[in-house]
């Protein structure tokens, strides 16, 4: 059977041909063929597509070809950064505290260059804008709230954490991971905390439906944290992601 080849392929390869190609992003619906128009551009690149089977080349080629072009050519080019030491600094500290609530003002004091806090949330939103990191905001969204929780870190491309900070453990890579695939559904992503209790994240999908979503590496109870805000928010539904159901996200959350 002929293989059909969809209309944005070749504007993707030609992006992908030019001398200095730029990060590219394929956004659309679900079921439209992105991930098969994608597949038929990257047979055709052999030399780049390779490196999957080559960790230490792939991370090079990440590093230099990706992320030096776009976090630190791209964006400092079209946007005003006064600092750029401290925006490629803070770069690397929010791969390091990926899936962690961090407030600005402990991200400022380990900092090495000089700043404030209003230039750390201004970088940071150059990030948002960029769909490179997101900050999370605390559930119920109330500006009042929101304002003053300190957000939980989200890398949009989980290869920016074994580029920037392998040391993160496993489960912060896989709730990181998790936490990347809610944001790119039709919703609204949070994450609760009151006290010790704390829920990984709470996603409303577009329907209205919420889902306090816990992430484990393997199957396990409702958490004290999970029962907790159940008790607060009845119309609240329980959801406990692992590696066996991740798949199935998609589904869950519907």
């Amino acid at each position: 059977m002929k293989e059909l080849k969809l209309p944005f392929v070749s504007i993707l390869k030609s992006h992908l041909n030019e001398k200095t190609p730029l990060m590219q992003f394929v956004i659309g619906p679900r079921q439209v063929g992105k991930t098969t128009g994608v597949g038929q551009v990257t047979r055709k690149y052999p030399g780049r597509y390779s490196f999957r089977d080559d960790p230490p080349c792939w991370k090079s080629y990440f590093l230099n070809s990706i992320v030096d072009a776009v976090l630190f050519k791209d964006i400092l080019s079209q946007h005003k950064v006064n600092k750029p030491a401290l925006f490629r600094q803070l770069v690397e500290l929010l791969a390091a505290y990926s899936a962690q609530k961090i407030s600005y003002t402990k991200l400022l004091g380990q900092l090495q260059e000089r700043g404030n806090v209003e230039i750390i949330k201004n970088y940071i939103q150059l990030l948002q804008g960029s769909f490179l990191f997101m900050p999370l905001e605390k559930y119920p969204p109330k500006k009042v709230l929101q304002k003053s929780s300190s957000p939980k870190n989200i890398p949009m491309c989980p290869a920016l954490i074994e580029a920037l900070a392998p040391e993160v453990d496993k489960g912060r890579r896989f709730e990181a991971y998790v936490g990347a695939e809610l944001i790119h559904l039709n919703g609204e992503l949070f994450y609760w905390q009151e006290g010790h209790f704390e829920v990984d994240f709470v996603f409303k999908n577009f329907q209205g439906k919420v889902f306090a979503t816990e992430v484990k590496s393997e199957k396990s109870k409702l958490s004290a944290s999970l029962q907790k805000l159940m008790e607060k928010s009845p119309q609240i539904r329980p959801l406990i992601i692992d590696e066996k159901n991740v798949s199935k996200l998609v589904d869950l959350v519907s």
